[in-house]
């Protein structure tokens, strides 16, 4: 008797683990800054987003909201962009990774926004 009641409260505990995290996993990336790119100068690796520069290193990895990697060319006039921006390196943060997103990718609110100096 014992033996089934930890049997069964065992898979009650697996069951809830994998239903919590189904739930994360449908929950999207929150990002420290969300933008519109204005425009990109590949040579010289600047991005412009919303009249913000940042700069992009050579080796910058461009990811769709899937978290699959994607080419940097995707990164053009138009395009909404999300990124993590560091802290403290001045009005020309560098930026090492880069999230392509659709247009219609919503800003959660009820979190703080960090952008840099």
């Amino acid at each position: 008797m014992m033996n089934m009641r930890y049997m069964s409260m065992r898979g009650m505990a697996i069951l809830l683990l994998i239903v919590v995290a189904s739930a994360f996993a449908g929950e999207k990336r929150q990002f420290g800054y969300v933008g519109v790119v204005d425009s990109f100068d590949r040579s010289n690796g600047l991005l412009v987003v919303d009249d913000r520069t940042f700069l992009l290193p050579d080796d910058v990895k461009v990811f769709d909201r899937k978290d699959s990697k994607v080419a940097l060319s995707r990164l053009r006039q138009g395009v909404k962009v999300g990124f993590y921006p560091p802290r403290g390196q001045g009005r020309r943060a560098l930026i090492n990774q880069i999230w392509v997103l659709p247009a219609n990718w919503k800003v959660r609110r009820d979190l703080p926004v960090r952008l840099p100096h």
